[in-house]
């Protein structure tokens, strides 16, 4: 049993460095300014491939036209969610639903999370190819991060559900077959929005 791709980093549609909202622009001038889309994704990218995963996949919604030559640099292949202002879970569903029927897993990280460490993600495979279970979540000081690998036996799950608490509702309510796996990575839980956030949690800043 192998983990084969895709790997979806989701959450890019409304709300983000493009048609920011207006709150948000005052919060991000106050705290440096958003981190650039590409800066977001480099640190995931790299994780992914240097644990062996080469098929990585970015759901886009708000302005993707924008954004797909960002992803094309970045070697990554762009999915585009018609249906972004209905919130990150569709965007999860449009990524899943580009899985071939080979896929045995697949990853979730959201867009804020460009802090996971390569080895998270080995780690997490080692588990999958070892055991049973749906889900398998890292944990860090005894909190649940992302991203969690699923098995793809959830695949029509996750399609044919819409769950008013998203993703997290519909996998709690697989707990019966979830494994918390516990690794020495506090990126799994480091939900960065800004340069800000960065510098505080990397001791060091994006430079434009």
């Amino acid at each position: 049993k192998s983990v084969v791709g895709p790997q979806l980093i989701v959450g890019y549609g409304l709300g983000h460095e493009i048609g920011q909202p207006l709150a948000a622009q005052v919060r991000f001038r106050r705290q440096g300014g958003p981190l650039p889309f590409h800066k977001k994704l480099i640190g995931p990218v790299e994780a992914f491939r240097q644990a062996g995963i080469h098929d990585i996949r970015v759901v886009l919604g708000h302005k993707a036209d924008l954004l797909i030559p960002v992803l094309e640099r970045l070697r990554v292949r762009a999915i585009i969610n018609p249906h972004f202002s209905l919130g990150m879970y569709s965007s999860i569903c449009a990524g899943v639903e580009t899985m071939e029927d080979e896929v045995k897993a697949f990853f979730v990280l959201p867009a804020d999370y460009p802090m996971v460490d390569r080895k998270t993600i080995i780690t997490l495979i080692s588990e999958y190819e070892s055991g049973k279970h749906e889900v398998y979540y890292p944990t860090w000081k005894g909190k649940r991060g992302h991203p969690p690998l699923i098995s793809s036996r959830l695949r029509n799950v996750i399609l044919d559900s819409r769950p008013q608490g998203g993703m997290e509702e519909l996998l709690e309510s697989r707990a019966g077959d979830v494994l918390d796996v516990c690794v020495d990575d506090p990126g799994i839980i480091a939900d960065l929005d800004d340069r800000e956030d960065y510098r505080l949690a990397a001791g060091k800043d994006f430079a434009d």
